[in-house]
């Protein structure tokens, strides 16, 4: 059950982020250029040091991870003869909240800079779910009598858009040093969103039947539109030092008005066992669903806070705090801190790596690398979830030139 939701997730996500971030741990409120500087501070487009023009051909990135199970524990259970043990340290792998699973890719379509100019068009979208612990408890053990099995945290949400957003980075001198405020203004169109409103299940066994019920209301649609803003702002107070702030996603949501619908659904198991099986009445269902003129929904704002230093002309580190103001599929409440650095001795291939900690992912260990030649370049990234190797719970991903 598990590796088939895992790959339906894989097949229907997507994200947005850059293969440099991504190699820095998302180390990146002052150190985005050129196209990258649109999404992750605006105003580092007023910065001297930007390019004066920038075109990205490509921009992929993917993601897959869950909060319970490493590569290596799957690898080992998956198809094995379970003992008690083994099935007890299943289990305890599974927070209380259950089991987290989370999808998303992304990819640029447009993306280029003119001076302190940016236009960026890109496909978003991501999936979440959360699986009840009881579920693996029942799979794996059967029923328990007496004991009431509460589904309450089963939850699942997706959503897929389109963005265009434009920046602009104007530059400033603040007692002498060179410091810049960004503004983007974004059109959003949405493509699809289903999410839960409420639901609710358990399961009861006794010694003389099963009992249970459920209920679950939620909405969808398949069209909606739009409109968001960044703001940022940057400083080198410093020859070597730059801080910078930035907030995405201001105001930001899409009204969703087409094929918009509400459903309801429920089901009642009434003293189920083996002498009354066949009866049509002992489990009984029912479910409507409706067409609603819209609905609204916000996208996650963020705050990033971040700072970095030139230790050598070729060594760069940087740290971020990033806030966002909700849960999604593509957002914590939790804050996170990143830590990133880029050593770029050889200037065709610039070698990055970072850390973080918190946010949606938990810890994150990354690397990845560019490769600039005769005016063109590249950029690979890879970010390790909640370990490393083998022992990670989830991969990122991202490639773009």
């Amino acid at each position: 059950m598990v590796t088939s939701f895992l790959v339906v997730m894989q097949l229907f996500s997507f994200w947005a982020t850059s293969a440099k971030s991504l190699a820095l741990s998302d180390a990146y409120t002052t150190l985005a250029r050129g196209t990258d500087a649109a999404r992750f501070n605006p105003a580092n487009l007023a910065l001297k040091d930007r390019p004066r023009f920038s075109f990205r051909l490509i921009g992929a990135n993917a993601a897959l991870s869950n909060n319970g199970f490493s590569i290596s524990q799957y690898n080992k259970y998956v198809g094995a003869d379970l003992d008690s043990i083994d099935k007890n340290n299943i289990v305890n792998s599974i927070s209380k909240d259950g089991l987290g699973l989370l999808a998303n890719m992304g990819l640029g379509v447009i993306e280029f800079t003119a001076g302190p100019f940016a236009l960026s068009i890109r496909g978003i979208g991501g999936i979440q779910a959360t699986l009840p612990r009881e579920i693996f408890e029942l799979a794996l053990f059967g029923n328990e009598l007496g004991r009431t099995y509460n589904f309450g945290t089963l939850d699942a949400e997706g959503i897929s858009y389109a963005s265009a957003t434009a920046s602009y980075g104007m530059p400033l001198t603040l007692a002498g040093y060179e410091s810049g405020i960004g503004m983007g203004f974004r059109y959003i169109q949405g493509f699809f969103i289903a999410r839960p409103e409420s639901l609710s299940a358990n399961l009861l066994t006794t010694e003389e039947a099963i009992i249970g019920n459920g209920n679950i209301v939620y909405r969808m649609a398949t069209g909606g539109r739009g409109f968001g803003f960044d703001i940022g702002f940057v400083n080198k107070p410093a020859e070597k030092w730059t801080i910078g702030m930035a907030l995405l996603n201001l105001f930001s949501s899409i009204n969703w008005n087409k094929g918009s619908k509400e459903g309801w659904a429920e089901f009642k198991i009434d003293s189920l066992n083996i002498q009354r099986i066949d009866r049509e009445d002992i489990v009984i269902s029912d479910s409507y669903t409706k067409s609603i003129k819209s609905f609204k929904s916000q996208l996650p704002l963020y705050l990033r806070l971040g700072g970095s230093y030139e230790f050598f002309e070729d060594l760069r580190v940087a740290l971020d705090y990033t806030q966002a103001s909700a849960n999604s599929p593509f957002s914590s409440k939790r804050p996170r801190i990143s830590f990133g650095l880029e050593y770029t001795r050889l200037g065709w291939l610039p070698l990055r790596g970072g850390l973080s900690f918190g946010g949606k992912e938990g810890s994150t260990f990354s690397c990845g690398m560019g490769l600039n030649i005769g005016g063109f370049g590249g950029n690979l990234g890879f970010q390790y979830i909640g370990g490393i190797f083998t022992g990670a719970k989830g991969l990122k991903m991202g490639i773009d030139n």
